[in-house]
């Protein structure tokens, strides 16, 4: 018997929050003509990440303006994006004409999909919209604003072959903060996880994170160059430095790759319940290729697995 609507298009956004950031879930099935046979075996696709930074609304001597685009994105062999989420956060951290920090470095950064406002109601059209297309046919549509769309094709454009099928559903987790601020710099970081699950478990886990400083002399006039572009510890690649200058045998991108591969697999509280010391990997193979801090990763994938 032919499927009728049960995989023509199912679309769904769930909302789960947390103190320290959001979980989003929205997911296409695989789209299927009604006279095309459901697939017997499962069909692989990429899973992609893509975080975009803009800092170009800070003001000196007022405040350090930092607004983050994130999108996780599922797409097929054909290029055909299967499921996308979108989630961001927009945060500011005052600063006085003496050069002094005046915001709460502490305060939890909320993010968009905590918001619920009418940013998430056009990010939730527009998630809609990108599913069943490839990144040509949405820039063909016109249906996006540029930054969005910029953020949607870098997600497509990053999708590697990590493990997950098109029946999988597809997570987006970000864990933004400002706690990094101090004297002459306002920053946020934002970690990002995209997650596909079968079922409870991981089949695909690509982590990103992004450190967007601002930076500023004791008059509190900004020093950064608010047009430059923002690059994620990914995107650094081997100049974040961990090789060069921190005598580690991997990058950031080789231990975040790393720490996701094996996860993938765990269910969301296997992944808390890897044994750390002081925040890094108790056990050896896990500790002899990401020597950093495991928790923050930790955190952040059961967060997209939806456990608190």
């Amino acid at each position: 018997m032919k499927k009728i609507a049960a995989f023509a298009l199912v679309l769904a956004c769930l909302l789960l929050t947390g103190c320290a950031g959001t979980t989003v879930i929205y997911q296409s099935g695989d789209l299927q003509n009604e006279e095309q046979p459901a697939p017997e075996t499962p069909s692989g696709v990429k899973t992609g990440l893509a975080i975009v930074t803009d800092i170009s609304g800070s003001q000196s001597a007022v405040a350090a303006s930092f607004d983050v685009t994130v999108v996780a994105v599922t797409v097929d062999d054909g290029g055909v994006i299967r499921g996308c989420l979108i989630d961001g956060a927009a945060a500011q951290m005052t600063i006085d004409g003496s050069g002094a920090i005046t915001g709460d470095t502490t305060a939890p950064v909320t993010t968009r999909q905590e918001e619920n406002g009418v940013w998430l109601r056009r990010a939730e059209v527009l998630m809609r919209s990108a599913v069943g297309k490839t990144v040509g046919q949405l820039r063909a549509a016109g249906e996006w604003d540029a930054s969005l769309f910029a953020a949607v094709e870098k997600a497509a454009l990053s999708a590697r072959s990590l493990g997950a099928s098109a029946q999988d559903e597809l997570r987006l987790a970000i864990i933004p903060d400002l706690s990094g601020s101090e004297t002459g710099r306002a920053r946020l970081a934002c970690d990002a996880a995209a997650v596909t699950l079968s079922g409870d478990t991981v089949t695909s886990c690509y982590i990103d994170s992004v450190q967007a400083d601002v930076t500023f002399d004791d008059s509190g006039s900004i020093t950064a160059d608010l047009a430059a572009a923002v690059r994620t510890k990914r995107e650094l690649g081997d100049d974040y430095g961990m090789k060069a200058y921190g005598g580690a045998k991997y990058e950031w991108y080789e231990q975040a790759d790393h720490f996701a591969a094996y996860v993938t697999g765990m269910t969301g509280p296997q992944v808390l319940e890897i044994p750390t010391a002081e925040g890094k990997a108790a056990d050896a193979d896990l500790y002899a290729s990401v020597t950093i801090t495991v928790t923050p990763f930790q955190r952040l994938v059961a967060k997209a697995c939806g456990v608190a």
